[in-house]
């Protein structure tokens, strides 16, 4: 235990040492303009295919397809008679919700920001306000204050900055860009008392097949619990069975603000703090990011900040709405669950805007899931992605599933796929299945930036970047010794020499540089020692599905098989694979 500690404190100290060496190194300045040249936006195609090169055109561009995106739509209120069937807040959490703001309460949300983020329009980052303190704490706490007692915010507080991310390798269209809001600080510390806030009361209501950002709950219980759905699918002589993955458009850009007062309303916030919350978001101003400055701000008409610290819980409680529509399609009489669903009454998975919806692949039971997806979709302008979305379905007749198909307007996907980052199969994952993990890895050694660190910053890389790319594949699968090589030979040879493949002899045998630093090491993750490290680490307490403790980790254990006791997982995976044993959600 005390040796844990020291490592843990060496490790610490080393990355603050490291970051203040690398700051004004060669490294930072290559990674400066590395940046500076991927953000910049030469040229872009319109719809019709057209290429506009011109600044003034492509800002245009930009600027018009952003404002019509936000755009405010006429659609219909949600039926509150259903959200009323589901819970709702209690007098005392709604007490609780709108009491006065403490100085302890302003303190706690300033010091639980993340450092090294990007500021907003003043460019003011978290930094300069918790080295200041005693010269700003005074007046920043009047001007929140101010906020909470006459439910007004200053334009100025609310003036965004949008960068543009791009979601491909190589865009060439706006809709390949992703929005992250830069807010300012005074905002974004009104929003995360105001976050803080929802989550006190938001974790006994919401439905448990949500598993984003509530305590207790994990991003694992999802991958894990959709691996343990998936089980088999390729198998011959399954009952009919399909899972559909629906891809949401851009959910927190298009969210429309009636529907998300609608259901504060409806699950019983008060008053003051639906106008709170709602000054919050319609406030907004826009001005974008482009080529190294700002473009003329414009209003927005819907959608919420990505970026800004409630955007998350809105999006949360936006897609409860959704849970209580599905809610009326277990009890229809002529709805069949998926045969590894049905126990559990689980009929979806949700993690934030990343949908799953589970049933058996009849025509009734899939309209009926489509069905109150689409009135889901009337109220809140979330809409899915038909050429992104898809259907993965087993036990089926090749004529019944284009029949299915032609329903739902889905295409029909094939196993393995990728959700929350991890590529989902029914069976043991082929080395080429791998490859996006060693590809993630191998591509970060080859960026020209990376060969200007030090052998200290490269361990520190290799830390950091290289092992932290694995943990949720680790989490999930059995790691196969030879995708290991595949990783770790790479980083031996980035180690020593700043390339992925050898060019001298190593100074310091692998072995060496992975025991503790108390031993002499590195404290540098062996993978081959460290292969069943992941699967039975921690993971806080499993999710509770259908309101059973039923998460695909609760309790779970390894099979057994082979001689000498050596841990068994099925296919390559924790006790996943056909021929293993159930996971306990389906005990």
């Amino acid at each position: 235990m005390i040796s844990r500690s020291l490592d843990q404190v060496l490790i610490e100290d080393e990355k603050e040492v490291l970051l203040q060496i690398q700051k004004w190194s060669a490294y930072f300045h290559a990674q400066c303009k590395i940046r500076a040249s991927r953000n910049t936006i030469t040229s872009i195609y319109t719809d019709s295919d057209i290429k506009l090169t011109d600044p003034v055109q492509v800002e245009h561009e930009f600027i018009t397809l952003f404002k019509n995106l936000m755009g405010a739509e006429t659609m219909p209120s949600p039926d509150s008679s259903l959200i009323q069937r589901g819970k709702c807040l209690t007098y005392q959490q709604k007490c609780k919700l709108i009491t006065d703001v403490t100085d302890k309460e302003l303190k706690d949300a300033v010091y639980a920001m993340p450092h090294d983020k990007a500021p907003g329009v003043d460019g003011f980052p978290v930094e300069f306000f918790t080295t200041n303190s005693t010269i700003v704490a005074e007046r920043l706490i009047l001007a929140v204050k101010e906020f909470f007692s006459s439910g007004k915010l200053l334009k100025s507080f609310s003036c965004t900055a949008v960068t543009l991310i791009p979601k491909v390798a190589s865009p060439s269209k706006v809709k390949d860009y992703r929005l992250i809001a830069c807010c300012k600080i005074v905002y974004k510390i009104i929003t995360k008392i105001l976050t803080h806030r929802i989550k006190d009361v938001i974790s006994d209501g919401v439905s448990p097949s949500q598993t984003a950002f509530i305590e207790g709950r994990s991003i694992l219980d999802n991958m894990l619990f959709s691996h343990d759905v998936l089980k088999c699918y390729t198998r011959k002589g399954l009952s009919s069975r399909c899972v559909m993955k629906v891809d949401l458009r851009k959910a927190y850009d298009s969210i429309e603000w009636c529907f998300l007062r609608s259901m504060l309303v409806e699950l019983g916030f008060p008053y003051k703090f639906i106008q709170w919350v709602m000054e919050c978001v319609t406030s907004v101003s826009y001005s974008l990011l482009m080529n190294g400055g700002l473009t003329e701000p414009f209003k927005g008409r819907r959608g919420i900040r990505q970026g800004d610290p409630m955007s998350p819980y809105l999006i949360f409680i936006a897609m409860d709405y959704l849970q209580r529509e599905l809610n009326q399609v277990l009890i229809h009489p002529q709805f069949q669950f998926h045969p590894r669903c049905k126990k559990l009454g689980v009929v979806h998975i949700c993690f934030a805007d990343d949908l799953l919806m589970f049933c058996k692949a009849d025509i009734t039971s899939i309209k009926l899931l489509q069905a109150a997806f689409v009135k889901f979709s009337s109220v809140s302008v979330l809409q899915a992605t038909i050429e992104k979305s898809s259907i993965y379905m087993s036990g089926v007749k090749p004529e019944f599933k284009l029949t299915i198909l032609q329903t739902l307007g889905f295409c029909e996907g094939t196993l393995p796929f990728i959700y929350l980052g991890v590529s989902l199969s029914s069976k043991k994952l082929t080395t080429d299945q791998w490859l996006p993990l060693v590809e993630k890895i191998t591509q970060k050694m080859k960026c020209w930036s990376a060969k200007l660190l030090s052998y200290a910053g490269r361990l520190q890389w290799i830390k950091s970047i290289v092992f932290g790319k694995k943990t949720n594949w680790a989490h999930v699968f059995l790691l196969p010794k030879k995708i290991m090589k595949h990783v770790e030979s790479p980083c031996r040879s980035f180690l020593w020499t700043g390339k992925e493949t050898i060019s001298r002899r190593a100074l310091v045998s692998w072995e060496k540089i992975c025991i503790p630093k108390a031993a002499g090491g590195q404290n540098v993750i062996s993978l081959p020692s460290n292969r069943y490290g992941y699967r039975s680490g921690p993971r806080g307490p499993p999710c509770d599905f259908g309101g059973k403790k039923g998460g695909a980790l609760a309790d779970y254990k390894p099979a057994f098989r082979g001689s000498g006791g050596r841990p068994g997982f099925g296919h390559g995976y924790g006790g996943f694979g056909c021929g293993a044993p159930d996971s306990s959600c389906f005990s």
